[in-house]
């Protein structure tokens, strides 16, 4: 009768072991998955921003009048300071990547001095002109190298999560990505590191999701409103963080597992209010069914049923198995960029698997300027050379690297083989942005 309790005892305790294996085999597996989609997101934003860059740069050398470069560079700088943050992110270690940090810290030195902090009356001088086809032809090469180890990457299946433990391991030698970037960073030629000081528009701009109406909330209160607004089952575990110190607004971090759908889902809610700032959903993507298209009509369908009328999709772009669609407002014929929300669309089943409200919800506390131009399309045109065809012509609100909104006429113009988008002050003439848009 003992020998067959303690028999028994064993046979339970040996079972609570197994699970208790399993469970902590499960919890590691998600961790390393999460770390994964961070690093996978933090490396494809980088090689977007780089794109942006070097069209950008095109953009600034296409242009007939030197002293309209100024927008440009000043993209420019905004997207290299984007582009050094997804770098910090990566787990690179004794992988060096100094070179490459140190290009970008140099292009973003070049482009805030030259177009924000000291512009030339006069426009760009001729040695700028011969530093900035420079820049462009290094960020030509980085565009290209950083691209040849992204489709490496999805060809071969790579994980980060390799490189991390390579990394901590002491031994990164044996790692494809990690002698891709080594290769990406030997093409690029060593630049001082210093960084000017930076105007940071943004987080101005942030801080005003602190202002939104409503009574503040608690982690409770958060956890609470989630599962009542994404419909979570009662016993499904949720967990709330608050978003730290020397963030831009003060809010929660609420993540669960679904479990049926197989998604781990982030909500990011503002302390004041509870309003939903952005939600993203990570499960493995099957293969590609929908056409970007039709995941602009499923984002369409999504923000409609919200309750949300009067935008339209302004941009639209493809990463492998995802679309991203941003959609602005449209107030009395008037697109206003700055009030826009960005949705992810998974292209294998149409599921929105991203919402971002974030700019929507700064420009509810943003006064908007006139609609009313002071000047005609005819006068605006004139600051356009005659070599550019214009395709077509409409009135736009843009935030310009200032952080004011400004009324604008927006042209679309051809020049060859190549498609801008040009913006010229409603009120003052004076262009305000240029870009090569990219098919």
């Amino acid at each position: 009768m003992g020998r067959n309790l303690l028999i028994a005892v064993l046979f339970i305790g040996v079972i609570g072991l197994g699970l208790w294996g399993y469970q902590e085999h499960r919890a590691k597996n998600a961790l390393i998955l999460r770390n994964e989609n961070n690093y996978q997101q933090a490396y494809n934003e980088l090689t977007y921003y780089v794109d942006k860059i070097h069209d950008s740069l095109g953009a600034s050398l296409a242009t007939d009048k030197r002293s309209t470069s100024a927008p440009q560079l000043a993209e420019v700088w905004r997207l290299t300071n984007q582009a050094r943050n997804d770098i910090g992110k990566l787990p690179l270690g004794l992988a060096s990547f100094n070179d490459t940090s140190s290009f970008l810290g140099d292009l973003g030195n070049f482009s805030y001095n030259t177009g924000i902090k000291h512009p030339n009356a006069n426009g760009l001088t001729g040695s700028d002109y011969q530093q900035l086809e420079t820049l462009y032809n290094e960020s030509s090469n980085i565009e290209q190298s950083l691209r040849g180890v992204q489709s490496s990457i999805i060809n071969n299946n790579l994980k980060w999560t390799d490189v991390a433990e390579a990394v901590n391991s002491k031994q990164p030698q044996d790692n494809q990505i990690v002698d891709g970037l080594e290769t990406v960073n030997q093409q690029v030629s060593s630049f001082q590191k210093t960084m000017p000081p930076t105007i940071d528009v943004s987080f101005n701009n942030m801080k005003k999701l602190n202002e939104l109406n409503g009574d503040s909330i608690n982690k409770g209160d958060a956890m609470i409103k989630v599962k009542h607004d994404f419909n979570i089952p009662a016993d499904t575990k949720v967990q709330a963080q608050t978003i730290g110190n020397g963030a831009t607004y003060k809010g929660y971090n609420v993540s669960y597992k679904d479990d049926k759908h197989n998604e781990t889902v982030t909500v990011n809610l503002t302390q004041k209010g509870g309003h939903l700032v952005l939600f993203m959903k990570n499960r493995t993507i099957g293969k590609q069914k929908l056409s970007l298209h039709q995941a602009v009509l499923k984002a369409n369908q999504y923000l409609k049923k919200q309750g949300y009328k009067g935008y339209e999709a302004t941009v639209s772009d493809q990463y492998d198995t995802i679309g991203v669609i941003t959609f602005s407002k449209k107030d009395q014929n008037v697109v206003v960029y700055p009030d826009n929300f960005k949705l992810k669309v998974a292209l294998d089943n149409g599921e929105i698997l991203g919402f971002d409200q974030t700019d929507h919800l700064i420009a509810s506390k943003t006064d908007l300027p006139s609609f009313k131009p002071s000047i005609s399309e005819k006068q605006a045109k004139q600051g356009i050379r005659e070599s550019v065809t214009i395709k077509d012509s409409r009135l736009v609100v843009y935030q310009n690297e200032n952080g004011n909104d400004v009324l604008c006429y927006e042209f679309l113009a051809t020049k060859s083989n190549d498609t801008y988008r040009i913006l010229i002050n409603a009120k003052t003439g004076v262009e305000e942005d240029i870009r090569m848009l990219t098919v």
